[in-house]
């Protein structure tokens, strides 16, 4: 997963700015009304005027949960993002690596996606085929151990019976490179097991 510096996206800031004046002129507004409280008809007028700007304060407000807030919040405890969400994940400039890249290009980057959230009883994450071991390693300079920061984890790391029968019919048929590097059981070929695994879940 790599930081698209070149796309960044500033509608967040934008939105917020949008805010704080839509606040600004409440504030100039009901100033105005306290000046000009004996006419009744100014008075209504600003009301629904007052009303009118409460609606677009609120509208703002729930553009910005939408296109900035749930789908970070989401991606931070490593759920499944909705296929909207995706998009406003890559066109915020975070890019996950496409389904081409990884040589899958007959599926969409979105099915990929969907694909590589995991969970098990344990915890839950995303699977990231472009990460591979090693991960801790010792520094032979200075002798301190180094840890990777990582997004999600490897296929090494992932233990193929936890997999969904969506997902590992997905791997069979699309990326059995990928399938390959799955935590395999003992006395068992990651193809054999996940053949075995699928016929048990179709009977």
């Amino acid at each position: 997963m790599k930081k698209n510096k070149n796309e960044k996206t500033d509608w967040c800031s934008d939105l917020c700015v949008l805010i704080e004046q839509i606040e600004g002129a409440t504030q100039n507004l009901e100033d105005f009304e306290k000046e000009f409280a004996e006419d009744v008809k100014t008075r209504d007028a600003d009301k629904s005027l007052r009303h009118q700007l409460q609606e677009i304060r609120f509208t703002a407000g729930k553009i910005k949960e939408k296109l900035c807030h749930t789908w970070t919040l989401k991606f931070a405890a490593h759920e499944p993002l909705s296929e909207q969400e995706f998009y406003l994940m890559l066109a915020s400039g975070i890019n996950f690596w496409s389904a081409k890249e990884l040589g899958i290009s007959q599926v969409s980057d979105y099915d990929l996606f969907l694909n590589c959230c995991y969970e098990d009883d344990r915890s839950r994450t995303y699977i990231m085929p472009t990460e591979k071991p090693p991960f801790e390693w010792v520094d032979k300079k200075t002798g301190s151990r180094k840890v990777k920061i990582r997004l999600g984890r490897a296929p090494e790391e992932i233990r193929l019976e936890a997999l969904s029968p969506k997902q590992r019919h997905f791997f069979e048929k699309h990326a059995q490179h990928i399938l390959e590097r799955f935590v395999k059981t003992e006395g068992h070929h990651t193809i054999d097991k996940i053949k075995a695994l699928n016929k048990v879940t179709n009977e």
